[in-house]
């Protein structure tokens, strides 16, 4: 029996308990895979999971920080994102963080949705947790630049900073004109009134805009999204499904087969 769970706050609208156990079915493995809400602090909410021989476990908003913190050792994703959404618990008791968000999201905008990122322009909109998981993977597929607007532009200016090395990422105000945007990636949680800001933006006919937020109802970056025509949009089921399929793997040695919950 695997012992697994997903930490956060809140963590009652996830699925990551579905995707887990669909997943164990293709293994045939059994798992116990449990919401955990962290009211405080997450050192203190994991103890007990872990004194009761927790496997390991997902991190949700707004704690992929803190994981990253608690770990005591972590692999190259993490290390670059400085944010943890998946560890595992070593034998000896020590806590290994990696952070799938990036490669998933490149797996489901590539491979499920056809979308090739090299020599693209793109626009992300935010910088928190999720976001700095996303930059290196992308700028590992080559686009030819990467615009990163933030509600403060500051913390996007810091970020664009830490990441430069790594490719063409440039952190811009809101207003500024972009012209030919390819891609569009909404990691800000605003709501719909908030987007107003991106209005400056200017669209391929081909582009694509991505909301990494999931929801059974339309959310309201995709609501903006159809206000300004864009044919092409998802919400962030898919990179849900697929940063799930790679910490299942990590946990188990299982790596499943996620075509069947995307369709």
């Amino acid at each position: 029996m695997f012992k697994l769970a997903v930490f956060g706050n809140p963590v009652e609208q996830s699925r990551s308990p579905e995707l887990h156990h669909a997943f164990a079915r293709q293994a045939q493995l059994s798992i116990d895979y449990q919401k955990m809400t962290v009211t405080r602090d997450l050192a203190q909410a994991v103890r007990p999971f872990l004194d009761e021989g927790g496997h390991g476990f997902n991190i949700t908003s707004p704690c992929k920080f803190h994981a990253f913190q608690l770990a005591t050792q972590h692999s190259t994703r993490a290390k670059l994102a400085q944010a943890a959404n998946t560890m595992v618990v070593r034998p000896n008791g020590e806590l290994w963080a990696d952070n799938t968000d990036g490669v998933g999201f490149v797996r489901d905008l590539t491979v499920n949705k056809g979308f090739a990122v090299t020599d693209k322009v793109i626009v992300i909109h935010g910088a928190g947790g999720a976001v700095r998981g996303l930059i290196p993977a992308l700028l590992a597929q080559n686009p030819q630049k990467i615009w990163l607007i933030n509600r403060t532009l500051e913390k996007g200016l810091v970020l664009a900073k830490e990441f430069l090395s790594l490719g063409a990422l440039q952190a811009v105000p809101y207003g500024q004109v972009l012209s030919d945007v390819d891609l569009l990636v909404d990691g800000s949680g605003f709501d719909c009134q908030q987007f107003a800001g991106l209005n400056s933006v200017q669209f391929t006919e081909s582009a694509w805009a991505y909301d990494l937020k999931y929801a059974n109802v339309m959310t309201p970056f995709i609501h903006w999204v159809k206000s300004r025509e864009i044919k092409n949009y998802t919400d962030g089921f898919g990179m849900l499904v697929e940063q799930a399929a790679i910490s299942f793997f990590l946990w188990t040695g299982f790596s499943p087969e996620t075509r069947p919950l995307l369709t």
